[in-house]
């Protein structure tokens, strides 16, 4: 009899137990939205990877004091008063490039409106995706043209104008967390314009536009933006690359070169784009704890150091061309052409500009002089690489199936120009018509701002 009632208490145990196993997917698929859904899935098929759920706070946090000087996210007092002399002295570059900026960027943008999405997205279509995100995008490039415009003329009515747009995402847009949308470009899409944001108001703090009320809105909107960034890339680039083994794998679609697809998701678009844009807002609204993180915190996947090497220095079996180096920058060293814009080379480029303005913005931080070393020597070796397969002397892609889009790779080249100097960098940049170059995604007007060499 005893043995009968054990038997019996241990069957009913055992029901209890599976009930309430089979009915926690259950209630999660009933209350829990798809990507909610796709979160919980996630933490439970990968219980070894840290994610953590970051949700934006809903309060505003006090505008702290100001704890560095503005401007100095890109430029500098310095470097803007030398900017100003060259274009009232008609010096070129810099004369046309100004001209420019006013007449196709600065004209519409004092003439338009803000048109901000409200957010957080919650659909699952990429196109629609860039569409709303597009208008953020849109939004922060022009806040950003009309700074730029500011600090040359010192026409305080560009400032007041960039106020209006940057204000109006501080005060009417929700940045959208991985969780919104489960989608991978989800923090891409929002880097640019948060970036070009975070340039324009570092541009025009000391103009006299913003109250004590702009300056906590604008503070508790950089950090929330911040925040959201990171959540995308704890997901999508922190679990890819800790699930990603760091073993050798094929580097090209024409050959049979390896390369390390690891140091591709660490050191690639979508990582320091994110990054990119993060240190920006963190720098500009004194976030200093995420700062640090990106900048000193050894343990974080995605701090500074660690994309630059995997980027700049990776593992790979070089291009294949005799007396190129070995490796060679793994920035999409594998990717196929993409009809209309380039492939491989586009996004090296693309890639190589992003972290030089990490290394830029780092630099004026107060990034350890050790690290700026390390990071500028790489960089050096990475874009005099590139430089190759530009400029009058231009050696054939080792991919013949690959193309390059010089309108939008030639605007990048002013950046190792401004800092390195030489004349293969200068060969590269006058091969296009430079007053013209305009790079959408961060610096706008590079021709402007960063003709100056050492």
């Amino acid at each position: 009899m005893a043995r009968k009632l054990r038997v019996a208490v241990g069957l009913l145990f055992l029901a209890i137990f599976l009930t309430s196993v089979l009915a926690v997917p259950l209630a999660v698929a009933q209350s829990s939205s798809p990507t909610q859904l796709r979160w919980r899935i996630a933490k439970r098929a990968h219980p070894g990877v840290r994610l953590k759920r970051h949700t934006p706070s809903p309060t505003p946090p006090p505008a702290p004091a100001t704890t560095y000087s503005h401007p100095s996210l890109i430029l500098t007092p310095a470097e803007i008063a030398i900017i100003k002399q060259r274009v009232a002295a008609g010096v070129q570059p810099e004369k046309d490039a100004y001209q420019r900026l006013l007449n196709s960027y600065v004209s519409p943008a004092m003439s338009g409106s803000p048109n901000v999405y409200a957010g957080p997205y919650t659909g699952n279509s990429l196109d629609e995706e860039r569409a709303v995100f597009g208008q953020l995008w849109t939004d922060g490039a022009r806040a950003r043209d009309l700074a730029i415009a500011y600090v040359v003329s010192d026409n305080a009515d560009y400032a007041q104008k960039a106020r209006t747009y940057l204000m109006a995402s501080a005060q009417g847009n929700t940045p959208t967390v991985w969780t919104d949308s489960g989608c991978i470009d989800t923090g891409q899409l929002q880097s640019y314009g948060s970036f070009s944001f975070a340039y324009a108001y570092d541009l025009t703090f000391n103009s006299g536009v913003y109250s004590e009320a702009d300056r906590s809105a604008i503070t508790a909107y950089f950090r929330t933006m911040a925040d959201a960034l990171q959540t995308c890339n704890a997901y999508d680039i922190e679990l890819s690359a800790v699930r990603t083994p760091r073993t050798l794998d094929k580097a090209y679609d024409w050959s049979s070169l390896l390369y390390c697809r690891y140091d591709t998701i660490v050191g690639g678009d979508f990582a320091v784009l994110v990054q990119a844009a993060s240190l920006a807002l963190a720098q500009a609204s004194d976030y200093t704890t995420l700062v640090n993180k990106i900048l000193y915190d050894d343990s974080f996947l995605l701090n500074l150091d660690a994309m630059l090497s995997c980027a700049l220095t990776p593992t790979n079996q070089g291009d294949g061309v005799p007396g190129h180096p070995v490796p060679v920058p793994a920035l999409y060293i594998y990717c196929n052409p993409v009809a209309g814009r380039g492939s491989a080379m586009d996004y090296m480029t693309y890639n190589a500009r992003v972290l030089d303005v990490m290394v830029e913005v780092a630099q004026k931080i107060g990034w350890n002089p050790t690290q700026v070393t390390a990071a500028r020597q790489k960089l050096f070796n990475t874009w005099s690489y590139l430089a190759r397969f530009f400029g009058p002397n231009a050696e054939p892609l080792a991919n013949q199936n690959d193309r390059i889009n010089a309108d939008a790779c030639l605007p990048r080249f002013q950046l190792p120009l401004h800092e390195f100097g030489g004349s293969v960098f200068l060969d590269v940049v006058r091969s296009g018509s430079q007053a013209g170059y305009y790079e959408p995604q961060l610096l706008g007007p590079t021709a402007l701002t960063h003709s100056i060499t050492p």
